[in-house]
């Protein structure tokens, strides 16, 4: 998978979702036998993917969010 982020839903990605706490979550997952970086929200919904942790860092950056990596 290259550096595009895909989005969760047809929606921009939307900050403001996340609520109170400015914390989402970065997880590296297999999908269809690639390697992802997947964020998700607090409440566990997954917002976007890409396929480098450089480029959800950079989105979760100029978001103004706190990333927290999920092991």
């Amino acid at each position: 998978m290259s550096d595009r982020i895909t989005l969760s839903t047809q929606d921009v990605f939307c900050a403001e979702e996340v609520g109170e706490d400015d914390r989402v979550y970065i997880k590296r997952e297999s999908q269809n036998n690639e390697l992802v970086w997947a964020i998700y929200s607090p409440e566990g919904e997954r917002m976007a993917q890409t396929g480098s942790r450089e480029m959800a860092m950079a989105l979760v950056r100029q978001n103004d969010l706190t990333a927290a990596q999920v092991h």
